[in-house]
């Protein structure tokens, strides 16, 4: 039998849009959430460690633990990329500018892509 935990990363502002997606960092020390921002928590107390700013509510976020990179799609169609450990953005935003159809990012396995994607209306 599984023996889990779990951690409580709601937000108390009402008014905020809720967590689209969550995501462990690798070694399960962290969280990493998207609302209206890129969040990162602590995964033992749900302390909020950091937010990454973004013009737009975040539909998704996507973790390379390998080389410390965090990804988000924004509602406006647009990724960025930060990094997890110095908490800078990394280069500009890039993907499909004003598509509100963007809804997942993913890393692939060995970590050379980013691909993006939703529906196309």
């Amino acid at each position: 039998m599984l023996d889990l935990q779990a951690v409580d990363l709601s937000l108390q502002d009402s008014h905020l849009p809720p967590l689209m997606m969550i995501v462990w960092s690798s070694d399960g020390s962290k969280l990493y959430s998207s609302d209206n921002f890129a969040r990162v928590f602590d995964s033992v107390s749900g302390t909020q460690l950091h937010r990454f700013k973004h013009d737009k509510p975040l539909h998704c976020v996507a973790l390379l633990s390998k080389y410390n990179v965090l990804t988000s799609m924004g509602w406006d169609g647009t990724a960025q990329l930060y990094d997890t450990e110095s908490y800078r953005q990394l280069g500009q935003p890039f993907g499909e500018k004003d598509s509100e159809n963007l809804y997942h990012v993913k890393f692939s396995g060995d970590g050379r892509y980013l691909a993006y994607g939703g529906v196309t209306i």
